[in-house]
This record gives C-alpha cells, sequence and structure tokens, in this order.
C-alpha cells in the first residue's frame, strides 16, 4: 500500500514540477529579469529534479527489497520442507501452482443447483471456510487470515530457481509432455522421468500466501512417486523469532496408495 501511495504521489509531483517549470521558463524569457534571478530559477528547477530522482530510487528499492524478501522466505520454507517432510525427494516441478479463492478457479462458478457439481482437478484453492478453519484452531489470527485472503493472487507464478532449491527442476511443459504422450502405462511414464532426472519422486508447490510482515505462510506441497501413489499437504508455518520457520499444522488433504 505504501508503494501505490508514493506513486501516486510522485506522479502528482511530477505534474506539478512540470506545471512549474513552463512557469519558470515563461518567466525567464521576460527581458527585464534579472541574471541573479535566473541563476535562482536555474537552482530551482535542478532542485525539483533531483527530488524526483530520489523519490524514484527509493520507491524502486523499496519494491526490489519486497520481492527480493518474498523469494527468500519461499526458498527458506521449501528448504525446511524438503529437510523435514520430504527428505527423500530430490526433483522439484520447475513453476508453482496458482493459487484461487474457491474450487473451481480460474472456470466459471456454477450456478446454485440441487447437485453441487465437482470441482475441476488440481485447483488449489483457499476459501473462507479455510481462512475461518484456520482461525477458530488458532493457527491464524483474524487480522493475518484477512489480510492471506485478501492478498491471494491467481496469477503469480513463480519459476523454481534450481541454484536456490537445491533440487533438481523438471520443466512443468516436460512434465506435462510426458503424461499426454507415450505409453498408457503410467507406471512407464515414472520411469521415463526417472530415466531423464534421475529420480521417480517429485513435488509440486504452490505460490506462496504470507501475513502482512511475511512471518506466517500457507503452502501447499503435491508429492508424486508413481502411479498411482500420491499425497496432497497444506501447509501453516511460522517465522519464529530465531528467523527459522516452523511448522503449525500440516493437513494431508488427498492421498492414493
Amino acid at each position: 500500500m505504501d508503494l501505490l501511495v508514493g506513486v501516486r504521489d510522485l506522479k502528482f509531483f511530477q505534474t506539478n514540477l512540470i506545471y512549474k517549470m513552463t512557469k519558470l521558463r515563461l518567466t525567464v524569457n521576460c527581458n527585464n529579469i534579472a541574471i541573479k534571478d535566473k541563476i535562482y530559477l536555474t537552482m530551482k528547477i535542478f532542485y525539483y529534479i533531483l527530488i524526483i530522482v530520489i523519490l524514484t530510487t527509493c520507491k524502486e528499492g523499496k519494491k526490489t527489497d519486497i520481492n527480493s524478501k518474498y523469494y527468500k522466505e519461499f526458498y527458506s520454507v521449501l528448504h525446511e520442507l524438503v529437510q523435514k517432510k520430504f527428505s527423500n525427494v530430490s526433483l522439484i516441478v520447475g513453476e508453482t501452482t496458482p493459487v484461487y479463492k474457491n474450487m473451481y478457479g480460474k472456470f466459471p462458478v456454477p450456478r446454485a443447483t440441487k447437485e453441487i457439481p465437482p470441482p475441476p482437478p488440481g485447483i488449489i484453492y483457499y476459501d473462507n471456510n479455510t481462512f475461518n478453519s484456520l482461525t477458530y484452531s488458532g493457527q491464524l489470527d483474524s487480522a493475518d487470515a484477512r489480510f492471506m485472503y485478501n492478498s491471494i493472487d491467481s496469477t503469480i507464478v513463480l519459476k523454481i530457481d534450481t541454484s536456490k532449491s537445491n533440487l533438481r527442476v523438471i520443466p512443468l511443459t516436460k512434465l506435462i509432455e510426458i503424461f499426454r504422450n507415450g505409453a498408457a502405462d503410467g507406471f512407464e511414464k515414472y520411469d521415463e522421468i526417472e530415466k531423464l532426472y534421475g529420480s521417480k519422486r517429485f513435488i509440486i508447490v504452490s505460490t506462496p500466501v504470507y501475513n502482512s510482515t511475511m512471518s506466517k505462510m500457507i503452502l501447499s506441497v503435491s508429492y508424486r512417486y508413481g502411479p498411482p501413489d500420491g499425497e496432497d499437504y497444506r501447509f501453516v508455518l511460522e517465522k519464529r523469532n530465531n528467523g527459522v520457520w516452523s511448522i503449525i499444522s500440516n493437513e494431508k488433504i488427498w492421498e492414493r496408495r
């Protein structure tokens, strides 16, 4: 919010500056103006330009800091989960799964009927019921729950950096290609993954959802290790005073063996 306000204020400042500079140029063109007044006006214009440069640099720097912390905390949590929950996994899909506010994701929400149609598969969503449950169970306070729900942006998809994740990355396009083409036997598809990437066990993680201070996070993880075996989890995590992320809750959403 501070960044948006700053940008708005900067645009107003720039508009105001253009008006003042135009007015000053008209004044400078007057034949009866003294040399010292011209110097004063030139210095004033330079002063306004300097302020714009400083404001722009500060705002861009603040945005960079926010993005840097966003990714830093994401990879810190990823390391924690892999170490404690998925220690036998060495492969991760190369981009995060977007998060939605309802079970139908980007698909149209069906009109009210006697029987609600099932949602499309693979949709990760945290709706009002999710946050009400997390608040009721004491995992989140109401302010965090409200902020996190409102901050969900389904357009955010992160590219996984191999050097930061310490996991080998399988591109999502390649994974889709393997499962869409080739043999119908699911075992052979997982064998192909193992042949190409050295393991048939992999995880797919969601885009993280933070509270306002980035000290709490919700992250969903899909763990796949062979047809039809798999598990889906939703983690709520908190960053302690020592800077280490700890798991508050670990809910298994789906399992098949």
